[in-house]
């Protein structure tokens, strides 16, 4: 995921599995609720996929990894890490005070 890679931090994208709960109108199994995919997936701060879910069927799921700060660490030190060149001073007329 490119977006774990440019900020250096770990990512998680998750989705419900099946049929959509009680929000929907359509009777419970009908051809026109809601579905969803069940996808689960972590990335690194690397950006490399750590854990995903099964993709062969639709059913709950879980996914575990282990979250290293080395590895937070080791990206964030590399001359690549986009965010060491951020400049705040140059966000001052985005920033609005309450």
């Amino acid at each position: 995921m490119p977006r774990a890679r440019e900020n250096a931090c770990f990512a998680v994208l998750t989705d419900e599995a099946g049929r959509a709960g009680t929000l929907s109108s359509y009777p419970k199994d009908h051809e026109n609720r809601s579905h969803h995919a069940g996808a689960a997936l972590i990335w690194g701060p690397g950006g490399e996929l750590m854990a995903s879910a099964q993709q062969e069927r639709i059913e709950e799921e879980m996914i575990v990894a282990e979250l290293d700060p080395i590895l937070l660490a080791r990206e964030r030190s590399l001359a690549k890490y986009m965010l060491r060149t951020r400049r705040p001073e140059l966000f001052g007329e985005l920033y609005i005070r309450a």
